[in-house]
């Protein structure tokens, strides 16, 4: 069995997927597996992995499917891996000691996640990423600790940028929620998170999520709410396996999903009727209320600010979501 297993779901990314191949192949270890799930693309991309299959230098799955989504993708993917942990990857760049950092991470068995550090780039700017030189720190934690740091946003705990042991996932059935557009990820990495005995968290950026034009958010759809119903999902969910920290998670969670639903079509909506009305089948204020107690000074003025006046957070917070959000 080898010893990683890198899951690449890849939809029409004929454009970028030499250049992942070529970041693929400069692994400084050998011990891995790539699983690349072609969902239904509808360019060259099956080809051109077919293609660039033999460039690296370990065993390469190509696994064809009809388009179903990046979950379901996700999903077949670890159905077809052979590697004692899972790294999930979308075509972005890693660096060249990505899997060797994880296989050090996770060497104690009581280790079931481990974590890097992130950054995104533009495409234009990929030429400008450097592998950084310092000392590197790391941080053990417990699954509560890293369920309260996942809550507090004080740690990202992304589905990309990080590694999982694979017999978590088969033990406890976790999978990805297919059908979702939106926050799939976000439900994966909390149940994650609850089962996990101990995490290693690493200080050093090592995935680099690329951002590309085109990619942005380019209308607000019903779709929008699929990651505050996922997190509703998940409650009853926290009541059986932890109960500790279920009160903190039932007021929180989908709360903070919803603040954020709304200062995004803040940002987008061009009028205020338009943004009250995609909010009608939801009593935001209850939710917002919930967060006046948050420990986020930003999310808790403006969650107080809407309850106030939703009227003044639609211009105050729309105006500065327009200045630092790019729509298509």
């Amino acid at each position: 069995m080898c010893k990683v297993s890198i899951i690449v779901p890849v939809f029409n990314g004929e454009e970028y997927i030499e250049r992942f191949v070529d970041c693929i192949s400069r692994q400084d270890t050998k011990e891995f597996e790539v699983v690349f799930v072609d969902d239904g693309s509808t360019d060259s991309s099956f080809a051109l992995l077919e293609g660039c299959k033999d460039r690296i230098p370990a065993n390469v799955s190509i696994v064809h499917q009809e388009n179903k989504g990046v979950s379901a993708a996700r999903n077949v993917g670890i159905e077809h891996s052979r590697g004692e942990i899972i790294c999930f990857c979308d075509i972005d760049l890693i660096s060249d000691d990505y899997i060797s950092t994880f296989i050090y991470l996770m060497d104690d068995s009581f280790i079931d996640v481990a974590v890097c550090g992130s950054k995104v780039y533009k495409d234009s700017q990929i030429n400008k990423i450097r592998t950084e030189q310092k000392h590197w720190n790391i941080d053990i934690k417990t699954s509560q600790e890293a369920l309260e740091d996942f809550l507090y946003m004080k740690r990202a705990f992304c589905v990309c940028g990080g590694a999982i042991r694979k017999r978590l996932l088969v033990d406890n059935h976790i999978r990805f929620a297919e059908g979702y557009k939106y926050n799939e990820d976000l439900h994966y990495m909390w149940q994650v998170l609850s089962y996990t005995r101990k995490l290693s968290l690493i200080d050093k950026t090592m995935y680099y999520y690329i951002w590309r034009e085109g990619s942005a958010m380019s209308k607000f759809e019903k779709s929008r709410f699929d990651g505050y119903h996922l997190m509703k999902n998940l409650e009853d969910f926290f009541e059986q396996n932890q109960p500790d920290f279920s009160p903190l998670y039932k007021k929180y969670a989908a709360a903070r999903i919803m603040w954020s639903i709304v200062r995004q079509a803040a940002s987008f909506f061009g009028s205020y009727k338009s943004f009250v009305n995609f909010f009608k089948d939801y009593n935001v204020k209850d939710e917002m209320r919930k967060l006046v107690s948050y420990p986020n000074y930003m999310i808790k003025a403006s969650s107080l600010m809407y309850i106030c006046s939703p009227y003044l957070f639609y211009v105050i917070i729309g105006i500065y979501g327009r200045r630092t959000t790019h729509f298509s």
